[in-house]
């Protein structure tokens, strides 16, 4: 039997079977101190994987220091992830909810075919898509976990919160990955140069990304991907082309993919002023990493809306 792996976002493998999810906002610092209520923390994020075979948890974490959340930074995380698995692994499925700026949008269409592309010994990566508030994944458990854990101890940085998703479950930890800016690549700007077509189909109608439950990304078509607006295996795909072999070139698939930012993100000087106050309450050993933080009149973070990516 062919090694199938699948993931859900959440994130989940079969054989292996992967689940995967973008926990909410992580705040620091997290004190319980009245007079801080009202200051603004800094987020930080954990995108986890959870391999329904194993029961092996992988968290990537980062803070808005670094980088922010969008499509990029999701996407980077995944083709990471995907590239740490055995040769043996040649079907790869992806379980998540339906949140575009996340999941469902053409920057992932994109590295996924590119991916593809770079490694043929996979021969079909498939996402679903379950629907928000009407299905429970075990990856719901682990940020539970974290969250409960969270509650009952100081967090003074992020890397507070790194130590304590490391130790929620001690039989067997979740793999924590710190994430630093420089690990990110900008898929967005790939995404242009693979993917001309995203919706319309051969008999020139449209598909609305809005109602897509399966997406499919085969080894044997890097022209197309094929869509579903059910999760049933007996109704048949749609195919969308992508590209056209006229216009396709050989370097849209080896193009190197350009860091997403040379640099770690800048923070609003309001919010960094508000951190700044917080750290006089902390340890005198930890207000070193606030103080290292830098300060923009302008946020330079940026995140693809997910009502564009799912038009």
């Amino acid at each position: 039997m062919a090694n199938l792996l699948q993931i859900m976002t959440h994130l989940t493998f079969s054989q292996k079977d992967l689940e995967i999810d973008l926990v909410k906002v992580l705040l620091v610092p997290s004190l319980n101190v009245s007079k801080l209520y009202y200051l603004r923390k800094l987020s930080t994020y954990n995108y986890t994987l959870f391999n329904l075979a194993s029961k092996d948890v992988v968290c990537y974490m980062w803070h808005e220091g670094e980088r922010s959340k969008g499509s990029s930074e999701i996407a980077s995380c995944l083709e990471r992830y995907m590239a740490s698995l055995p040769s043996t692994v040649n079907h790869i499925t992806f379980y998540s909810d339906t949140a575009g700026g996340q999941n469902r949008n053409q920057i992932n269409a994109a590295m996924f075919l590119m991916y593809l592309k770079k490694h043929p010994s996979v021969h079909t990566i498939d996402q679903k898509f379950m629907e928000s508030g009407h299905s429970q994944m075990e990856v719901d458990c682990v940020h539970s976990t974290v969250e409960r854990m969270g509650r009952t101890n100081k967090i003074h940085s992020p890397f507070d919160w790194y130590t304590i998703v490391r130790s929620c479950r001690p039989q067997q930890p979740y793999n924590v990955i710190e994430m630093e800016h420089a690990d990110f690549q900008d898929h967005k700007k790939v995404s242009s140069s693979v993917i001309k077509n995203r919706n319309k189909v051969a008999d020139e109608s449209k598909v609305l990304w809005t109602k897509l439950k399966w997406i499919r990304y085969q080894q044997d078509d890097l022209d197309a991907f094929f869509v579903k607006e059910r999760l049933q295996d007996d109704l048949p795909f749609t195919r969308i082309q992508v590209i056209t072999r006229k216009r396709r070139s050989a370097s849209s698939w080896t193009m190197d993919i350009p860091p997403l930012y040379t640099e770690p993100l800048s923070i609003q000087s309001a919010k960094l002023k508000d951190l700044l106050k917080i750290a006089e309450d902390l340890p005198e050993n930890r207000r070193g990493f606030f103080q290292s933080l830098k300060s923009s009149s302008v946020h330079s973070e940026t995140v693809e809306s997910e009502s564009e990516e799912e038009e």
